[in-house]
């Protein structure tokens, strides 16, 4: 029983770090989106102010992983806007259909 509530908790805080670190790379896509500079510094703040309180050195946000974070993002919007799935494993599923649609 103790090992359940061990990993349990393992779990809800990697959750709570993931859903933070993905909460700031998405304000810092934003901010940087809509090319207003006070929004770019405070996203960038944020995550500043994230890296100093983070208890593991290796949950904090690098350069390489904002610069991941905003490439996968940008093909993310690429894609949604050209009407494919994100995942390339959907493509067949998402043009059969579509295929049952009239064109317009």
């Amino acid at each position: 029983m103790q090992a359940k509530r061990v990993r349990a908790s393992q779990k809800e805080t990697e959750m709570y770090y993931s859903v933070r670190r993905n909460e700031l790379l998405a304000n810092l896509d934003y901010a940087i989106r809509s090319r207003d500079a006070g929004n770019r510094k405070d996203a960038l703040d944020a995550i500043t102010k994230y890296n100093r309180e983070v208890p593991y050195p290796t949950l904090k946000i690098g350069a390489e992983d904002k610069r991941r974070s905003l490439e996968a993002r940008g093909r993310t919007r690429a894609r949604t806007a050209a009407g494919l799935p994100v995942t390339e494993r959907y493509v067949p599923m998402y043009r059969d259909i579509a295929a049952g649609f009239p064109r317009q």
